[in-house]
């Protein structure tokens, strides 16, 4: 989980560079069970939303599958990691190698904190 997440932050400091040169962008209870892809990110009050992505050519960067079993794989550029994951109303918790991530659900969007950054994933 530590080379996933030293890959996320990677992503999110390139693309705040990028944000900052003068590109913009324009539930609880449920099962996560499913593919989730990233469609917005967030750092240092740099917003980089799905557009960027897709022009960045970063749609499918990271990719979270969520299990009814309470355990997840995320994939971020070549790298795998198994987690396990706990849900508590629309709160979610991933462990894994790494540190733990918290995080927030709202429907088929999971809002993610990772080590302040914030990560939007959505349900495909």
């Amino acid at each position: 989980m530590k080379k996933v997440l030293a890959v996320l932050l990677t992503l999110l400091l390139g693309a705040t560079v990028l944000s900052a040169c003068g590109s913009t962008g324009a539930g609880g209870g449920a099962t996560l069970s499913g593919n989730y892809v990233l469609v917005e990110m967030e750092s240092e009050g740099q917003v980089v939303d799905q557009a960027m992505l897709e022009t960045l050519g970063m749609q499918d960067f990271l990719n979270i599958e969520f299990k009814d079993d309470g355990t997840a794989t995320i994939k971020a550029q070549g790298e795998t990691e198994n987690v396990n994951y706990t849900l508590e109303g629309s709160s979610i918790t991933i462990t894994g190698d790494g540190p733990t991530i918290s995080g927030t659900v709202d429907g088929n969007r999971i809002t993610l904190d990772v080590e302040g950054q914030k990560m939007v994933v959505e349900k495909k």
